[in-house]
């Protein structure tokens, strides 16, 4: 019996030459959900930066009012006036702006671990559904654009959560086995946001 022939699959990662055609399948539906998954990023991580710089100019301006306050308290120089006023005033509008920004820097470092954690699931789903429940940590890693050890330890993470059982090849690869059941298997993914958590 012939070997199936080798089909050269060509991304912006490389060549990769694969044998059976659903394995070409697969690997081409992870690169497609990867392009997904860098589009939804780019636009989270574009409002998290104008955040992020609202956030820095609240805490410089606080900055700025407190170190005024701290130095004008600090002048011996008897023909300073309203000296009283300008450490008041520094106070109470550095305090504030202080609190206010480290605040919103923390608001948006908690909305980035939600959008990766999110954006992680749904691309976790969506390769489980390309793969017919077949996931290796490979096409993880490809598709969510991560290191080997994260992909995997993020699968064996969901390997827990949903029972999943695993193969080992000849070679000692691992591909984990989520059972998708008779009918969802079938059936097309709904939409990012009910899976988002």
């Amino acid at each position: 019996m012939n070997s199936p022939r080798p089909h050269l699959l060509t991304t912006a990662l490389g060549p990769f030459e694969v044998t059976r055609r659903e394995t070409c399948d697969t690997v081409g539906k992870v690169l497609i959900l990867m392009d997904d998954a860098t589009a939804v990023y780019r636009r989270a991580n574009a409002m998290n930066r104008v955040k992020s710089i609202g956030a820095g100019l609240l805490l410089l301006w606080g900055f700025w009012c407190l170190g005024r306050a701290l130095e004008t308290s600090l002048n011996r120089n008897p023909q300073v006036l309203e000296k009283r006023e300008t450490v008041t005033a520094g106070v109470l509008l550095g305090l504030p702006a202080i609190a206010g920004g480290s605040w919103g820097l923390w608001a948006v470092r908690r909305q980035r671990r939600r959008q990766v954690a999110q954006s992680l699931r749904q691309i976790f789903f969506r390769s489980v559904q390309a793969g017919r429940g077949r996931v290796t940590p490979l096409q993880f890693a490809i598709a969510a654009n991560l290191d080997g050890a994260t992909a995997t330890a993020y699968l064996l993470e969901r390997s827990r959560e949903y029972n999943a059982t695993f193969d080992i090849d000849d070679d000692g690869n691992i591909t984990y086995c989520f059972h998708l059941g008779p009918v969802a298997a079938d059936h097309p993914l709904p939409s990012g946001d009910r899976w988002g958590g």
